[in-house]
């Protein structure tokens, strides 16, 4: 008899409705993120200028980079960043998200902060 397959996390590419299934497939093994970091960088091997990365951390250790996760306007990608934020207790709301900095380079928002 054939176990089923457990599934597995899929390449994002850049792709918010990936980034959301990965997302409820990760809280479903790890539970919510213990800390939330978002990215903003450059990098030419992405094939754009410019990337926005949301760094989950979660209890037994593991990291998450999503890429499908965007802020600093209103679209699909702020969108499903607060999504996800609601389904995992993350304090941000598409307010905040629409307001944060999304043309420097670095961590622009963390979650618990220090």
């Amino acid at each position: 008899m054939r176990r089923p397959r457990s599934r597995k996390l899929e390449r994002e590419c850049g792709v918010t409705r990936i980034s959301l299934d990965n997302g409820a497939l990760l809280a479903a093994r790890r539970g919510p993120p213990v800390r939330v970091e978002l990215r903003c960088g450059r990098d030419p091997s992405y094939g754009v200028a410019e990337f926005c990365l949301v760094v989950a951390a979660f209890s037994d250790g593991s990291r998450h980079s999503f890429t499908g996760f965007s802020w600093g306007y209103g679209g699909e990608g702020p969108r499903g960043l607060e999504r996800w934020c609601q389904e995992n207790g993350v304090p941000l709301t598409i307010e905040h998200i629409a307001r944060l900095d999304n043309e420097t380079a670095g961590t622009v928002w963390t979650w618990p902060r220090a």
